[in-house]
């Protein structure tokens, strides 16, 4: 058996490197840890902000969309009501031309009736 002897300032120097370099290594790891926790919260902030985004658009898009067709639906109701008046109004007329007609008919018949 070999007996190796280290003197004293030697192997306090290896201790206190060998405790620096595991501390350095720890706090290595630790700003490791700390960078990356802090590039995973700017990503997260990053999705969230874009998904925010992404919805306020969806909305936009939807209300667009709805507006779209109540001003569709409007439109087809105002032809629809001028369709019916004009309809109602060439109603009206050819009424007036019937009883046009057949006062006519009374007339004539009446003065047939008459001479």
């Amino acid at each position: 058996m070999m007996l190796l002897i280290i003197p004293y300032p030697l192997l306090l120097a290896h201790l206190t490197w060998h405790q620096e370099t595991e501390t350095e290594r720890e706090e290595g790891d630790l700003l490791t840890y700390l960078n990356k926790m802090e590039e995973r919260t700017e990503e997260a902030q990053h999705r969230e902000k874009r998904r925010a985004r992404e919805l306020e658009e969806r909305k936009t898009r939807q209300y667009q969309e709805i507006k779209e067709r109540d001003e569709e639906a409007r439109m087809r109701e105002e032809e629809f009501r001028v369709k019916m008046t004009r309809r109602g109004e060439m109603r009206n007329e050819e009424m007036r031309r019937e009883v046009a007609a057949r006062e006519e008919r009374f007339l004539s018949l009446m003065e047939l009736l008459a001479k």
